[in-house]
């Protein structure tokens, strides 16, 4: 899986964790980072779903981008759940999109460099 590929994935991911959290934070009236915790969960299985199938059809190994994937998830909630506790003034979308570009930037960084000591 190419380095663009799997940015773009978690991109794509990003907006399905922000729709997902929307609809549950708005509609259901549930608790902000009980939403946030369920639209990362659902954008995680969204992507292992990507990666196992694009590995299926590739026959590669899947665990690096899957170890990766998580990781972003972890760290995009762990770093929106210490924003929205330590300052409950900021607007949720603000942090929400904060959190995912680093945590995204990180990933990233972490895949290329996984990907250049694996060659």
């Amino acid at each position: 899986m190419t380095l663009v590929f799997f940015i773009l994935l978690h991109s794509i991911c990003a907006i399905i964790d922000f729709a997902v959290t929307w609809a549950f934070a708005t509609a259901a009236n549930i608790d902000l980072l009980v939403s946030r915790l369920i639209g990362a969960s659902t954008a995680f299985v969204v992507v292992a779903y990507a990666i196992r199938r694009r590995r299926n059809s590739s026959r590669l190994n899947s665990t690096l981008p899957l170890t990766i994937s998580a990781t972003i998830s972890i760290v995009s909630y762990a770093l929106f759940a210490l924003m929205m506790v330590r300052n409950p003034q900021l607007q949720w979308p603000v942090v929400f999109a904060a959190t995912s570009v680093a945590a995204l930037v990180l990933g990233g960084f972490g895949y290329a460099r996984a990907l250049k000591s694996r060659d």
